[in-house]
């Protein structure tokens, strides 16, 4: 399969400052968003857009991708549904897919991949806080499967995550258990 570079099927682009206040009509995207690389939309903050400038080819769309450019992690997050009026802070990158030879969930699967972040991790640049360029998320290259391939790869890593997060859950379970079990035993006689 032939290499293509990220920036000849996407768009990649930084949404403009906003300005954060709850009377605000943006739905706007922070770090503090995002957990477990989803967007929880109760989390969103609430901002206004107060320059001249057209904000419309900047609001995000079901299927734009979000990726850290700054900080310590480095994540790309897909926009999985409509949210009105969503916008992202220059923290991240926006990606827009304008091909029709790759699934958004499948580029956010490769973004998210070790391989990708060791990519990233080598040209990031800075010394307080590592900044990646716009330039070397668009060179990252990567390999565009038919898009049936593409859908197995999703539907593999989807069933992987549901097992992961309810393997945590019965962990964190039994050691609430065991926790409960030990302050019984060891406990219970002292009158604690």
């Amino acid at each position: 399969m032939k290499k293509i570079k990220l920036k000849e099927i996407s768009n990649i682009f930084l949404s403009p400052q906003v300005e954060e206040t709850p009377e605000g009509n943006l739905n706007y995207i922070k770090l503090s968003s995002i957990t477990k690389n989803k967007i929880e939309i109760e989390k969103l903050s609430k901002a206004v857009y107060n320059k001249n400038r057209n904000i419309e080819k900047y609001l995000l769309k079901k299927n734009d991708i979000i990726f850290s450019a700054k900080g310590s992690n480095i994540f790309a997050v897909h926009i999985d549904k409509d949210i009105p009026n969503l916008i992202s802070a220059q923290f991240f990158f926006n990606i827009r897919i304008n091909s029709d030879k790759i699934l958004p969930e499948f580029l956010t699967i490769i973004l998210n991949n070790e391989y990708a972040k060791r990519y990233f991790e080598e040209r990031r640049v800075g010394k307080i806080i590592k900044v990646i360029k716009k330039k070397t998320l668009e060179d990252f290259e990567l390999t565009l499967p038919p898009l049936e391939i593409q859908k197995q790869i999703i539907e593999i890593v989807k069933n992987f995550e549901k097992e992961k997060e309810l393997k945590l859950k019965s962990l964190l379970l039994k050691e609430e258990l065991i926790d409960k079990t030990i302050f019984l035993k060891v406990w219970s006689d002292l009158n604690v």
